[in-house]
């Protein structure tokens, strides 16, 4: 066997090993890869399971918060204590900016509006009708004195 045929062999197994490790690591590559994409779904569900406990929580609330059933007192009181917590919160945020609520559909309008964007209820607020921009001075040029 010449050094031609050495070498060729030596190729040839090189070839054969670097073909089976990439092959493995495809495999390997694949099966990271659906782990990964299963384990998402399972995310997607429990986040789904989430929301729905969260929304039921909710709807028990909303029927049972002036009922109190002994059990959920402690919860109940929390909620509706962080809610009313919420409503000062954003009164003061209002109060700080330009922005108010519409009293009658909620929404966001500007303190100096005199309906509301949204609904188009009156706001309250009135605006100065006796605004004098537009007004027009006379000036006579014996009204002028020159220096």
């Amino acid at each position: 066997m010449g050094f031609m045929d050495k070498v060729g062999e030596i190729g040839g197994k090189v070839y054969n090993t670097a073909s089976k490790t990439a092959s493995n690591i495809a495999d390997k590559s694949k099966v990271v890869a659906e782990r990964t994409k299963l384990k998402h779904k399972i995310n997607e569900e429990k986040s789904l399971i989430s929301k729905k406990y969260a929304e039921i929580g909710k709807k028990f609330y909303e029927l049972n918060k002036n009922i109190m059933p002994e059990a959920y007192v402690e919860e109940i009181t929390a909620i509706s204590n962080a809610l009313e917590k919420i409503e000062e919160l954003n009164e003061r945020i209002n109060a700080l900016g330009n922005e108010t609520t519409c009293s009658s559909c909620g929404g966001k309008i500007q303190k100096d509006q005199e309906y509301c964007h949204l609904c188009g209820a009156k706001t309250g607020y009135e605006s100065d009708k006796t605004d004098n921009s537009d007004e027009v001075i006379e000036v006579k040029a014996d009204d002028i004195e020159v220096q």
